[in-house]
């Protein structure tokens, strides 16, 4: 994960763009997310954030492999509303809105 403090000029508002890519374990995706949490709870810039979070969220993301089950991303997708990220859907990013 990535995070830059952007402005366009020393007259224009900063911006937080963070990139991501999600740990490819299960396991250290809610992690991951966390951290998302705590840079939402401590930066009061708008934010983007970009990248893959490497999972899917809904059956029409699923093709092969595994079973999926939305209890195994609740978490994540609580985190995400949480900070007030939107999903822009594929292949955009989430953005808060402020």
């Amino acid at each position: 994960m990535v995070n830059v403090i952007v402005s366009e000029g020393s007259n224009q508002p900063e911006w937080l763009l963070t990139a991501i890519f999600g740990p490819p374990a299960k396991a250290d995706r809610l992690d991951a997310c966390n951290f998302i949490r705590e840079i939402r709870e401590e930066v009061d810039l708008p934010w983007v954030l970009l990248g893959d979070l490497n999972t899917i969220f809904n059956h029409s993301e699923k093709s092969g492999g595994n079973d999926f089950y939305l209890s195994d991303v609740r978490d994540i997708l609580n985190i995400i509303d949480s900070t007030g990220l939107v999903n822009l859907g594929l292949p955009w990013a989430y953005i808060y809105l402020e």
